[in-house]
């Protein structure tokens, strides 16, 4: 058990994910030059040759998304069809349309096709930009996939060089289809279903309405060389999968029904092949409502007499594709310690130091990467897909050290990190990087005086309303950090004003909440109630915790509330906010005693809320790496020329210059624990 939990944990962490897509990207690239190497055959005429080196070519590199997906992942796939369907599988061409519900949907048409050893032969239509892009983009072009423009005329063309070229295949082949060409969330959803309203279709309940043009081209083109049409509906059980769940070896079981037709079957008019790929998407709605209900999909039952016949098979692992995958990890992770050894005995300074800073900071990023923190977001699904995309004024309660933190990873995760403002101390625009920064942003800065600060604010609401781009303004309105001295004085004052005492915040400070809300009424569409919490004891972490990568989960609720809703009145506002930290404090409650926020929970009023794993962001990580380079590197070597060639007098300065900047870093970590004068 032991064993097994530490297996588990390695898989978690960020590190483990670099090293698979290191495995993956390095073995595809090995590939490409391999399959290069083939294209000679191709000019000399040996079509059929090299066809078959670059189908065994493709499944060496392409096995390995199954293998993760099953013996990394653990995912299970169950396979719904008809037995005499069954044995026609990966032996006759075929046209094959699936559902797009989630991220993992194309990863599963690929262990389906490896189950059917036709991977390496699994062709897709794609974006033309895709060829020129190295490992997978190589692979599409070398195996012949149809590339696309999105431009009607031109693609017509590359349809039909791309069928007439089809037919000359020897191999058996399978051509995948995404009809609905994105996939499924619920704003999508709501204009699918205004599309299919207003051209009198019936809507869909759980995908998207498939496109048509590109199904009929394809059908039409096909026909005389394809032998049958596959239906394809896939299904998760309990929730759909991610890819990050995927990558940190997170199971789960998924359904795939195909059903088969003859491809004499799908009409060969377009209105008809149209209508006919729109009949196929409303049973594929219905199979997606009976899985939602049941968790599997309705075969045997005599409500459902067409799948009658169908049996249940679970795809088995394929040991290939874990030897495979075994063998990669192997030949890619010493060419990396080849390459880390070397460099370290032999190569210069500056090789050595772009190494170290590689090393060091292919681990990291901020929260998520360098303490690989797990922060989770809850909130009504139509409002998720607001956040970022409208001016708001977001309200955050302030209990840890590590909340402002966790309102950048969201802010990151809504695209509007660099347009997330604050109001900020009048003072903090003189000091370089974070508060020339803020003030470059045209940050709100105060002085504490209330009747020059309202000039300000005035000002700085004046600007705002300029603002093309959507803009968040985040504020803490108890205006410190939480402390138990700090909650018997904010205890004393509630109960000297008539209110109620809260049990984990101060009470919230009403006059600036006031003044921002009645100030940016016009030019700000939303407040963001949000509230922050977090698992265990991470409560208690400090930034020095976190440059150490100490990890934590932290949950993340936001209830998205219409700016008419708040009073405009001075007393009312802040009646209203008052009231807002009461359910704060109700929310914090709940969390303590269950290690979690009650999104889902019937009966409650966040029974509609649903809660999702914010991903890391590997652009986050891009940048660190980046500048890590372009800092450290320079670094390293004036190091090293100092301490090698320098004077004692360059020697003794570079050396307090080091001391200083430590003990900037320690001034600084001690400038984040609580020092308010609060009730004072």
């Amino acid at each position: 058990m032991g064993l097994y939990a530490a297996v588990k944990a390695i898989q978690r962490y960020s590190i483990t994910h670099i090293l698979l897509a290191y495995i993956f990207l390095t073995s595809g690239l090995i590939v490409n030059v391999i399959q290069l190497l083939t294209l000679p055959l191709w000019y000399l005429g040996f079509k059929g040759l090299y066809r078959t080196c670059i189908i065994n070519l493709n499944y060496l590199s392409w096995c390995l998304i199954p293998g993760i997906a099953q013996w990394w992942a653990g995912i299970d796939v169950y396979l719904y069809v008809r037995p005499d369907d069954h044995k026609l599988f990966g032996k006759e061409n075929m046209i094959s349309v699936m559902n797009h519900s989630g991220q993992l949907d194309w990863v599963i048409s690929w262990v389906l096709s490896d189950y059917c050893k036709i991977l390496g032969n699994a062709k897709c239509v794609v974006k033309n930009a895709l060829k020129y892009i190295p490992i997978l983009g190589w692979s599409f072009w070398l195996s012949e996939y149809v590339f696309l423009y999105r431009n009607l005329e031109k693609d017509r063309q590359k349809f039909n060089d791309a069928f007439k070229n089809l037919s000359t295949f020897s191999q058996k082949f399978w051509f995948l289809l995404f009809p609905e060409g994105t996939r499924f969330t619920p704003e999508k959803h709501k204009k699918s279903v205004e599309f299919a309203t207003k051209n009198g279709l019936k809507p869909l309940n759980h995908l998207l309405l498939p496109r048509t043009k590109g199904f009929v081209l394809i059908a039409k083109g096909l026909r005389n060389y394809v032998d049958a049409f596959y239906d394809a509906t896939v299904c998760f059980r309990g929730g759909e999968g991610t890819f990050i769940n995927m990558l940190e070896g997170r199971p789960c079981v998924v359904d795939l029904l195909i059903n088969r037709s003859p491809i004499a079957d799908v009409p060969v008019d377009d209105e008809k092949c149209a209508q006919y790929i729109y009949d196929v998407y409303y049973e594929k709605d219905n199979l997606c409502n009976h899985h939602k209900k049941h968790n599997t999909f309705p075969i045997g039952d005599v409500k459902y007499p067409r799948y009658k016949d169908y049996v249940q098979l679970k795809i088995h692992k394929n040991y290939l594709s874990l030897c495979l995958l075994v063998f990669w990890s192997i030949v890619c992770t010493s060419l990396l310690a080849y390459y880390a050894t070397s460099t370290l005995l032999y190569g210069s300074w500056i090789q050595i130091a772009i190494f170290t800073g590689l090393v060091l900071l292919v681990i990291p990023g901020a929260a998520q990467w360098w303490a690989d923190a797990d922060i989770y977001i809850h909130g009504r699904p139509e409002d998720f897909d607001m956040l970022g995309k409208e001016n708001s004024i977001a309200v955050l309660n302030h209990r840890a050290e590590l909340d402002w933190i966790v309102s950048w990873v969201v802010a990151e995760y809504c695209n509007i990190l660099g347009n997330a403002k604050c109001i900020a101390k009048n003072v903090l625009r003189y000091i370089p990087v974070i508060g020339w920064a803020f003030w470059f942003s045209e940050y709100i800065f105060l002085k504490r005086k209330i009747e020059e600060d309202r000039k300000r604010l005035n000002a700085g609401f004046k600007n705002l309303s300029s603002f093309e781009q959507p803009f968040w303004i985040l504020i803490f309105c108890e205006g410190t950090r939480f402390t138990p001295e700090k909650q018997k004085t904010s205890n004393e004052f509630a109960v000297k004003n008539g209110l109620r005492p809260l049990k984990h915040h101060l009470v919230p400070r009403t006059k600036g909440f006031t003044l921002i809300t009645q100030g940016l009424r016009e030019s700000v569409d939303m407040l963001y109630d949000a509230t922050v919490c977090f698992r265990g004891d991470a409560e208690n972490l400090s930034v020095r915790d976190l440059l150490k990568g100490k990890r934590f989960t932290a949950d993340f609720l936001v209830r998205r509330v219409s700016l008419d809703e708040v009073p405009i009145a001075d007393d009312e506002c802040g009646q209203y906010v008052h009231d807002m930290y009461l359910e704060k404090d109700d929310l914090c409650e709940y969390h303590m005693n269950h290690d979690n926020f009650p999104s889902g929970v019937a009966n409650t009023k966040y029974e509609k809320f649903i809660s999702k794993k914010i991903p890391k962001n590997y652009w986050s990580l891009f940048f660190l790496i980046f500048w890590a380079i372009v800092c450290t590197v320079p670094l390293a070597y004036l190091t090293f020329l100092t301490l090698v060639f320098g004077s004692w007098t360059r020697t003794a300065i570079f050396t307090a210059c080091v001391l200083t900047v430590i003990l900037a870093y320690n001034v600084m970590l001690a400038a984040t624990k609580p020092r308010s004068s609060y009730g004072s």
